[in-house]
């Protein structure tokens, strides 16, 4: 992977002396470093890599373009692998609205998109029901051995 990983920096470099630093090929040779580091498991530097090349992107296309959108997409998928569900909803959402602009409502692509969001959204709301569900027996369990009730195993 270290020659990989080299090839890639280099790469970029030559990219940016080349075409210029904010160059839509610099944001893509940027996304595949972020690749590459997703596929290690090293999320944060994806994300950084993902990051930079969105705010390439946001200067050279604007908000309402597909390329936006899927960078949009490739940050949300690295929130999801961290577990940072509502991180990842964020930026869902985000390539979502550039998807009903570009796109369309009803396009494969801003569907398979919204169906995300909906999934992300029926994980947190399953998490917050057991949470909250958990600290209320909690709460009960505290209070009787508070108030000196034997309170049983596995109860």
């Amino acid at each position: 992977f270290d020659l990989a990983e080299r090839s890639f920096y280099r790469a970029v470099r030559e990219l940016q002396r080349y075409l210029g630093r904010e160059h839509p090929c610099v944001a893509t040779a940027l996304i595949d470093i972020g690749y590459f580091h997703a596929e290690k498991s090293e999320f944060d530097k994806a994300q950084e890599f993902f990051h930079e090349a969105l705010e390439m992107r946001l200067k050279v296309f604007g908000q309402s373009h597909i390329y936006v959108a899927n960078t949009y997409i490739m940050i949300g998928e690295v929130f999801e692998k961290k577990d940072e569900i509502i991180h990842a909803i964020t930026y869902f959402n985000n390539a979502l609205e550039v998807q009903k602009k570009v796109l369309g409502r009803n396009q494969e692509e801003t569907l398979k998109t919204k169906e995300k969001v909906d999934m992300l959204l029926r994980k947190v709301s399953f998490f917050t029901v057991a949470s909250n569900r958990f600290q209320a027996v909690a709460g009960k369990l505290f209070n009787r051995k508070k108030e000196g009730i034997k309170v049983r195993d596995g109860m």
